[in-house]
């Protein structure tokens, strides 16, 4: 009985971490910064596998940049998503997962929007969310859900 629950369960992990059928496997990752308002002004993609490309976007970053993140970039990379001008407060950008295929990593991100008749803040916002991954030397793909 402990030798087939143990099979179930595996089998269960196996499939929800993409690997019942499908050629996607999910790569944990963690937030590492998130502002509303990073002073981009249009919708951008980046991978920064380095402390110099760290370097260099977090200069670009002109309203809530704060001091550039520690990360340990022999083991990990980041991946970020601007969302570039948006007309009020209630835009907002999150990464919600992503997975590995043979030959990418695909970062699937979402925009949170007000809802019909919410009362959002008129001031202009340029959301940005970034996150760490294990470094891979696969191409990365994003795709807006």
């Amino acid at each position: 009985m402990r030798i087939r629950l143990l099979s179930v369960l595996a089998a269960a992990l196996v499939n929800a971490c993409g690997g019942g059928g499908s050629n996607e496997t999910t790569v944990p990752f963690v937030t590492v910064a998130s502002t509303r308002n990073s002073g981009f002004g249009s919708a951008e993609h980046v991978v920064l596998r380095s402390h110099t490309t760290l370097r260099a976007l977090w200069a670009r970053m002109t309203v809530d940049a704060g001091p550039a993140p520690s990360v340990d970039f022999a083991r990990f990379q980041m991946l970020g998503v601007f969302l570039g001008s948006q007309a009020d407060g209630c835009h907002g950008v999150v990464i919600s997962s992503v997975t590995r295929t043979e030959d990418s990593l695909v970062v699937r991100y979402h925009e949170t929007m007000p809802a019909t008749g919410s009362i959002c803040n008129r001031a202009t916002v340029s959301p940005a969310h970034f996150v760490a991954v294990a470094k891979s030397p696969l191409p990365v793909e994003f795709e807006a859900e």
